[in-house]
């Protein structure tokens, strides 16, 4: 994946690097306190080709500059991970795996397929939330037995393991 550095104006927003392949270093202008920078990342074939354990990493560093000093030393650094390959919501071990079982990539595919609207980080426990947990089970049940009802192999992780709940 080529990194491509854009800036539209923005009055907020100085450009300190011309010439730094694959970095753009901003600055903030004079007497701003915040400032707004679009990333836009393209999803070409090179970005399904990272897996999990090597991704694409966007980091993030808050640096002094003449007209701005960062405030608290471990809110400087931030990494943004991206890949187009899903992985786990932070709290599948505590919320989703007593429901749904070990994580794998198709089953989760198929719970984003049966409940298309849903923000899987947002449960922090499953008892207030647990017949809208059975709820989900039985919709991603419904479609597995659905997809399996009309292929000659059941649905499959990559490694071969059958999907189950």
């Amino acid at each position: 994946m080529e990194f491509v550095a854009w800036c539209r104006e923005n009055p907020d927003v100085v450009r300190l690097d011309k010439d730094l392949p694959g970095q753009l270093k901003l600055g903030l202008s004079p007497n701003s306190s915040s400032m707004s920078y679009p990333i836009i990342l393209l999803r070409d074939p090179g970005l399904h080709d990272l897996e999990l354990e090597h991704p694409l990493e966007l980091r993030l560093t808050v640096e002094q500059n003449e007209w701005f000093v960062p405030g608290i030393a471990t809110q400087r650094n931030y990494v943004i991970t991206v890949t187009d390959v899903a992985g786990p919501p932070s709290n599948w071990g505590s919320v989703w795996q007593a429901r749904f079982g070990a994580f794998g990539l198709e089953k989760f595919a198929l719970m984003n397929q049966a409940t298309p609207d849903f923000d899987w980080e947002l449960m922090e426990r499953p008892a207030p939330w647990d017949d809208e947990m059975k709820y989900m089970l039985a919709k991603t049940r419904a479609l597995l037995g659905q997809y399996n009802a009309t292929h000659d192999e059941p649905l499959k992780e990559k490694d071969g393991t059958v999907v189950s709940l």
